[in-house]
């Protein structure tokens, strides 16, 4: 590694558990360059702005992360039986990589969710775009996949099914304190047990709307007929 980008890391590490933590606002790139040992000569150089480095600590974390989806999503789709693909695999594609990010410190792990959570609360106009660019292609891979599972689904129950089991997913990598109960009963697993819950979860949910579709009856008042 050379010195140039053993300097652009360690500003990437130190910025993203310092905007994770305060903020993207709310630290000052002085704040920065002391924590980093750096000049703003150096950040200037490596990112040309505060929002440059923000938009480079994200490249980092999600390019990787997306191709990741990507490969698993191109095995699930490669694998359909008849053209319909399996809606677990599909729910694992979208979830693992993620998942498995979260439990790596070498890959940024609890310090980088902690920062997407922070920018959440801070809707900027250039988090949003970053977060566009990011994931609007992942929206729209995965919406066409899960209606490729699940054709009889409506686009509305569709797209609020996965709304919810996206905000699943988020809560999960947030891994907010355990309740008393969580403890009490050690449910902390590894990634993969995580991930194998989850699809089973939120697969469930999906599956639910179908269901209840196909056998609810039509209860007519009385007087009505």
């Amino acid at each position: 590694m050379t010195e140039s980008t053993s300097t652009k890391d360690q500003i990437m590490d130190i910025a993203e558990r310092l905007f994770g933590e305060q903020g993207f606002d709310a630290t000052s790139m002085r704040q920065l360059t002391q924590a980093a040992n750096v000049n703003l000569a150096a950040v200037n150089y490596h990112f040309r702005s505060k929002e440059g480095l923000l938009q480079a600590i994200f490249a980092r974390r999600f390019v990787p992360m997306n191709q990741s989806r990507f490969r698993l999503l191109d095995q699930a789709l490669a694998e359909a039986e008849g053209g319909k693909p399996s809606l677990e695999a599909v729910l694992d594609a979208l979830f693992r990589p993620p998942l498995t990010l979260r439990g790596d410190p070498s890959g940024g792990g609890e310090a980088f969710f902690k920062l997407v959570g922070r920018v959440h609360t801070e809707p900027g106009e250039h988090v949003q775009h970053l977060f566009r660019q990011h994931f609007d292609e992942v929206e729209r891979r995965f919406v066409d996949a899960l209606r490729r599972c699940l054709p009889e689904m409506t686009t509305v129950d569709l797209l609020w099914s996965g709304l919810f089991s996206v905000g699943a997913m988020a809560h999960t990598l947030c891994k907010p304190s355990p309740s008393s109960l969580a403890r009490s009963h050690d449910i902390d697993a590894d990634a993969q047990a995580i991930v194998n819950r989850l699809v089973r979860f939120c697969a469930a949910g999906f599956r639910s709307f179908v269901e209840s579709d196909a056998t609810t009856e039509v209860v007519v008042p009385a007087g009505h007929i």
